[in-house]
């Protein structure tokens, strides 16, 4: 019991560093609150991707992506469902897609998508709010990927050189 609730918090803790673009006042807001809300949401992916600036506000970054059809008639302070979050993390991060999420950019396919590659547990409902500490480990997730990505392409365009040279020889 020790042992997890020490490798909670100092994944918790090496989540929040990651996030260093993000003001230490908009991170303690969002581990402060149970549940995500839309507003975090936008704000947490937006910043991650680049395309918001850190200075700007929940609503300010709800209202940039307010004409997306899974936000008609919601507020910067509901809480966001599982499948609008999946649905965001496609939208703001360059991840491999699926042919139907290409298709349709619905967030129900996001989420199936996010679930194959095994950054979402299967068993999670798709209307389910999403909890606070569950973001930040799914954003810590895609930091991951997002690292590994570059060095598996540094490696495959080394292996693709080598090959050409062994074929000139």
């Amino acid at each position: 019991m020790k042992k997890t609730c020490l490798l909670f918090f100092s994944f918790l803790l090496f989540t929040v560093f990651s996030l260093t673009a993000q003001s230490a006042g908009k991170i303690d807001q969002i581990l402060g609150a149970e549940n995500l809300s839309k507003g975090q949401a936008c704000y947490l992916l937006g910043t991650f991707s680049g395309k918001l600036s850190e200075d700007i506000s929940f609503q300010a970054a709800f209202e940039h992506y307010k004409d997306l059809k899974m936000f008609k008639d919601d507020s910067a302070g509901d809480d966001v469902r599982l499948d609008e979050f999946a649905d965001l993390i496609l939208r703001n991060i360059e991840l491999p897609k699926s042919f139907w999420y290409v298709i349709t950019k619905s967030p129900y396919y996001a989420l199936r998508h996010l679930k194959r590659m095994d950054l979402i547990l299967a068993h999670k409902a798709s209307s389910s709010s999403i909890k606070t500490a569950d973001a930040l480990n799914l954003l810590s997730k895609l930091s991951q990927l997002a690292e590994e990505e570059p060095e598996a392409k540094a490696e495959s365009e080394t292996d693709s050189s080598e090959g050409e040279e062994n074929e000139e020889n």
